[in-house]
Order: C-alpha cells, then structure tokens, then sequence
C-alpha cells in the first residue's frame, strides 16, 4: 500500500457552503460544537481508536490537553487508563477526584467522563471521547446525553444520504483508520481502489494545493480501478505533531465523463490551473484571469491546457459547473435560482439555457429523472 507524506447527499437539512465541493457533515469540527453547546466542559478529546494500540491520528480532535499529554497517553498512557478500561466493559465511566487518578496521561482535571461505542470488534476499533472539567461532577443525565451524542456521530459517519456516495478516514502513514458500511463493501470487493487512491491523492493534492493540512475541501476527478471518481478531500491533525495528520475523503462514483480524470502532470503550471478553475468556478473566471494564476500569456496557456487535459480551459470551466449543479439537483432541494448562483451563473435563464444545451434536457427535469 502506497504512503503518504506530509506535503503540503441527498439531504435536504444540509446547507450546501458555497465555498466547499461537498459537505462533511460528520466532522469533529461540527461535533465538538454540539458537545460544547450541550455539555459544560473545560477539555475534550474525540478519536476513532483502534483500541489495542491507539496512535495519534486516530485521535481526530483535541482542546484542552497538549500534544506531549495525548502523544503520551497513545503511546503508554491508555494502558493505565482506568477509566478508559471501564469505558470498554461498560460504554461509559467517569470520576472525580482531587488526583484524577484512572485518567492516565491526560491530566490535570477533577471530574473526567470517558465514552465509548465500538465500530467493529474484528479490527478493534471503537468511538472514543473523553471529557473533562475542573467543577462540576458529571450527572447520570450529562452521562446519558454524552453517550448519546457519541452514537450519532457515529451514525451520521456510516449513513450517507447519497447514493453510492462513501467516506473514508486515511492515516498519516496510508492505512484505512474506517469507511462507512457502503465503502467497506466496495474495498471489499475492488481492494485496487484503495491503493489507486492512495497512489494519486498526495501527489495530486501537494501538486494542486501544496503542503500543509489547511482544513480546507478540494476536489479532483480520477479513474480508480477503471472507473471514474469524485474525490473530495480534506487534511486536518488534531495536535502539532504531523503524525497526527488525518485524510477526510468522500468518494462518489461517476456514471459519465463530467469532466476529464487528470491525476499529477508533468507541468505544474496547468495542474494549479486545475486548482484554480476548482477553487473559482463560482466566480465564472476568464482564460485571461486563469492564466495570469500561474503566470502564462492566456495564448501559450490556452495550448498547453489543451495538450495536458484534452479540452480547453472554457470547456473544463463548464464542464466543472455543470457537475456541481448536476449534484446540487440530484443531492439537495435548494431553487434552481439558488443552484445557478452557487454552479457560477448569472441569472436563473443563462444557466437554464446552458443546461438544457449541454445537458439535453432541462434542470427541473433533470432533478425530476435524478
């Protein structure tokens, strides 16, 4: 299985960001704010473990504790973890005492709860959350309320409302820390995904977008085990350390060629092109603004465009919005008006027009057949 380095749905309740490819709505992110605004808590670390030796990115959020405590608790300290080891047997444990004794290596609090849920025994891995706080013991409710929120997290992690629409979470060193159900069975059955992946994402991303885990969602089309995929991406790591880099990727299966599946090329000029056209297709950017990106004449880019994608820069540019209001109509239930905006037209009629010329039909038939 390839390594990576350190370079640089169909839901109605979802408010699409403009500014992202695809939404991950299972993120800790989005967790640790319901868990703050339910629970008082002056500390708080969330992970996806694999329980017989937990590593650091399997630790997917932390506030409150530094990075030598959480290094120290993966490498040692959860052997010592009383409660922890109660949390296994039982879902949930806390404690309050003046020498937070049973908390391990993560320190420095009073009244601590542990909660956990396993994912699968096979492989040992299990929905992991500690809290803590210096006042205040924790109450049988608090208790209840904290287990429930870890299980439907996990539960929004494994239920995608999409169709054929998967997740996946991919550690520093290239493993699969957990899919949901839909992406195992497919690893299952086409293991080559999964390394074709592995294989084309870190070059495709540190090409396009550089270093560093910018917690922001890019997107790139690529054939893996033959077929064509929408690959949405992001990289986040929950301490300083960069073994705790973690790779968020959603996987959506293409039915047709939206656009063409381009993984690292040998000018890098036309591959931060491609970043560009990605990051701006809202913004409907001419070949002039495209080029003058990476600092090309917009003649000279315009051929080599052509030569490495196989469209030109216009085309590709189209192709990307049609995409997105392809998926904004199969996946949301936001107005046409509002779809037209967020693919990167200017009125409600261009957009109908563009659509129904490029597409063959028009967008509420479309989301009508879809």
């Amino acid at each position: 299985m390839a390594k990576l380095n350190h370079r640089k749905k169909k839901n109605s309740a979802v408010d699409y960001n403009a500014e992202s490819p695809a939404p991950w709505d299972a993120n800790p992110k989005s967790f640790f704010t319901r868990l703050c605004r339910d629970l008082s808590i002056d500390a708080a670390a969330i992970g996806l473990l694999n329980t017989q030796q937990p590593k650091l990115d399997e630790v997917l959020a932390v506030h409150g504790w530094t990075t030598p405590e959480v290094e120290a608790w993966c490498k040692s300290g959860y052997k010592q973890d009383q409660l922890y080891k109660a949390a296994k047997r039982q879902g949930s444990a806390i404690t309050s005492s003046d020498t937070n004794a049973g908390a391990g290596a993560l320190p420095r609090f009073k009244h601590v709860m542990v909660q956990m849920v396993p994912e699968s025994i096979s492989s040992r891995r299990w929905w992991w959350m500690t809290i803590a706080r210096r006042k205040g013991v924790f109450t049988p409710i608090e208790q209840e309320a904290a287990g429930l929120l870890l299980r439907q997290w996990q539960a929004q992690f494994n239920r995608l409302t999409e169709s054929l629409a998967g997740r996946a979470l991919i550690g520093q060193d290239g493993r699969l820390i957990h899919a949901d159900p839909w992406t195992q069975a497919l690893l299952v059955r086409t293991p080559q995904i999964l390394d074709d992946l592995l294989e084309a994402l870190n070059p495709v991303a540190s090409q396009r977008w550089g270093g560093g885990t910018d917690q922001t969602t890019h997107d790139f089309f690529i054939k893996l085990a033959g077929r064509t995929y929408w690959v949405c991406f992001h990289r986040n790591q929950a301490t300083e350390d960069p073994a705790s880099q973690v790779w968020y990727i959603e996987l959506r299966p293409l039915i047709n060629e939206e656009l063409p599946t381009v993984g690292e090329l040998e000018d890098e000029r036309i591959a931060q092109s491609l970043a560009f056209i990605h990051e701006n297709y809202q913004q409907s950017p001419s070949l002039s603004q495209i080029a003058g990106a990476v600092n090309v004449s917009p003649f000279h880019f315009h051929r080599l465009f052509m030569r490495h994608v196989g469209v030109s820069p216009k085309q590709y540019l189209q192709r990307k919005q049609m995409q997105m209001a392809k998926w904004l109509l199969r996946a949301s239930r936001l107005s046409i008006g509002n779809i037209a905006w967020r693919a990167g037209f200017a009125s409600h009629g261009h957009f109908t027009s563009t659509f129904h010329r490029m597409i063959g039909m028009s967008p509420s038939q479309y989301r009508e057949k879809n």
